[in-house]
C-alpha cells in the first residue's frame, strides 16, 4: 500500500478480517468516514455483500452504516459465507444447514500455500474442507460419543445437490427457533453480551478440549455461535470443525505432542479472550 501523506500508512496497517466468514447475511457494514490520523483500516471480507470498510481506532469499530446484504446464493438462503465456503440453510428441512465449497472465482485472494491446498482441494475432493471437516467430526464422535453434545454442531453426510456437494449439519438453533449468531456477529454487528460473559464461555470452551485432548486450534470468532442458557450464561457452540485435522503447520508438531498442542490451545483461548475485551472492553483490555 502507497504510504499517504500525513497518516504514515504502512502495509502492516492494512488487515484482512477473515473471521467475517460467519457474519450474518442481514447484517453487513461499511464506514463512510474519512481517515485521520491513528486509524488503521481493516476489511472485512467474506460477507455477503460488497467488502465492508472499517477504520479502527485502538481496534475499536468507530462508525459504521449498513449496505446492502445478499440474503441467498443458487437460490438458497444465506446463514453466513466464508472464505472458502457458503452455508445456506436445507429448503427441505430447516433444522439443518448445508455447507458447499465456493467456485474458484467466488473465494477471497489467499497466499501460495493456501492457493495449492484449494488446487489439490479440486484435484482429490478428499482434500476438500467438506470431506476433511466430515472426517474430523467423525474421528471425535468415534473417541468421544456423546460427550461431544452441546459443543460441536453435528455433522451428518455429505450430500449431493443441484448447487453442488454439500456438507450436511445440524443448523444451530435458539430458543425460538431462529439461528443462533456467530460470535463474531456478537462483537462487530450486535454487541449485546458483555465481555465477561463471553470470555466465560471461552473458558469453558477451552476447558473442553483440554480436558479431551482435541486439537482443535482454529479458535476464531467466526467459527462459534452463541446461545443463551436457561441460567443466562453463555454457551459457545463450534460450527467448523476442520482443524482437528487440517492447519497450516507444515510439520503437526502440535499434533504429535500433547504438552504442545494443550500450550497451543491455551494460545489461541487467550489469544481470542483477548479479541472480545478489545471489541467489547477497549479500555479495560489495554490496562
Amino acid at each position: 500500500m502507497r504510504k499517504m501523506r500525513g497518516h504514515g500508512w504502512r502495509r502492516a496497517d492494512c488487515c484482512l478480517h477473515l473471521e467475517a466468514a460467519c457474519l450474518p447475511a442481514t447484517r453487513t457494514n461499511r464506514t463512510v468516514m474519512p481517515a485521520k490520523a491513528g486509524m488503521t483500516l481493516a476489511i472485512g471480507s467474506a460477507s455477503n455483500s460488497p467488502t465492508p470498510w472499517t477504520f479502527v481506532r485502538q481496534n475499536r469499530r468507530v462508525h459504521t452504516l449498513p449496505s446492502a446484504p445478499m440474503t441467498h446464493w443458487q437460490g438458497l438462503e444465506i446463514i453466513s459465507r466464508g472464505a472458502n465456503r457458503i452455508c445456506v440453510r436445507d429448503p427441505g428441512d430447516p433444522t439443518l444447514c448445508l455447507k458447499f465449497e465456493l467456485p474458484p472465482a467466488e473465494r477471497t485472494r489467499v497466499g501460495p500455500r493456501q492457493t495449492l491446498r484449494r488446487w489439490l482441494a479440486r484435484v482429490l475432493p478428499s482434500l476438500g474442507e467438506n470431506a476433511t471437516e466430515l472426517r474430523a467430526y467423525r474421528r471425535l464422535r468415534t473417541r468421544l460419543g456423546d460427550g461431544m453434545a452441546g459443543r460441536l454442531a453435528t455433522c451428518h453426510d455429505l450430500s449431493v445437490r443441484t448447487q453442488g456437494t454439500a456438507l450436511r449439519c445440524d443448523c444451530v438453533l435458539r430458543e425460538d427457533g431462529s439461528v443462533a449468531q456467530s460470535l463474531y456477529h456478537h462483537l462487530f454487528v450486535d454487541p449485546r453480551y458483555p465481555a465477561v460473559a463471553l470470555c466465560a464461555a471461552v473458558d469453558s470452551f477451552e476447558s473442553w478440549l483440554l480436558q479431551n485432548d482435541i486439537p482443535l486450534f482454529d479458535l476464531n470468532a467466526g467459527n462459534f455461535v452463541v446461545l443463551e442458557q436457561p441460567d443466562r450464561t453463555l454457551r459457545l457452540v463450534c460450527v467448523d470443525a476442520k482443524s482437528v485435522l487440517s492447519g497450516k503447520e507444515i510439520l503437526p508438531f502440535s499434533r504429535w505432542s500433547t504438552r504442545l498442542m494443550r500450550r497451543k490451545i491455551e494460545r489461541r483461548a487467550e489469544r481470542l479472550r483477548m479479541r472480545i475485551r478489545a471489541a467489547l472492553d477497549p479500555a479495560g483490555s489495554l490496562q
